[in-house]
């Protein structure tokens, strides 16, 4: 799992900083020192999709979800009106189902950095 969060420096107005955890990591004490909705998730495996789910709701972030399990994702949550990128393959069958609920990328990069870039646009990112 990858947090991304801005980082104020003297030279520059912002750059993003990335923090890796694993899912034993306690990576929401972590979160709560950031103090920052200029944060967000990404998980980097599918065991961590749900955790990243609920910590970003929680928290309200923007997130992204990797190669999500329809069946195994909490529905409940995926809704919520949070900034999310999913990352499916191109031959998903449940791509219109999650189309529903954020912006679906195919790449593993272009999901990474759309991820990242949530932590300057979440705020601005609409899904209706």
């Amino acid at each position: 799992m990858k947090i991304f969060t801005t980082l104020e420096l003297a030279e520059n107005p912002s750059n993003i900083q990335t923090l890796t955890f694993s899912m034993n990591d306690d990576f929401e004490s972590q979160i709560e020192e950031l103090e920052s909705s200029d944060t967000s998730l990404m998980a980097e495996d599918c065991a961590e999709n749900n955790s990243v789910l609920k910590t970003a709701v929680k928290y309200w972030l923007g997130y992204g979800l990797y190669y999500p399990n329809i069946e195994a994702i909490d529905q409940d949550l995926l809704q919520a009106k949070f900034p999310k990128i999913i990352l499916l393959h191109q031959n998903d069958p449940n791509i219109e189902f999650f189309t529903q609920f954020g912006h679906v990328v195919f790449d593993f990069e272009q999901y990474q950095q759309s991820v990242m870039e949530l932590v300057y646009f979440a705020t601005d990112i609409n899904y209706d």
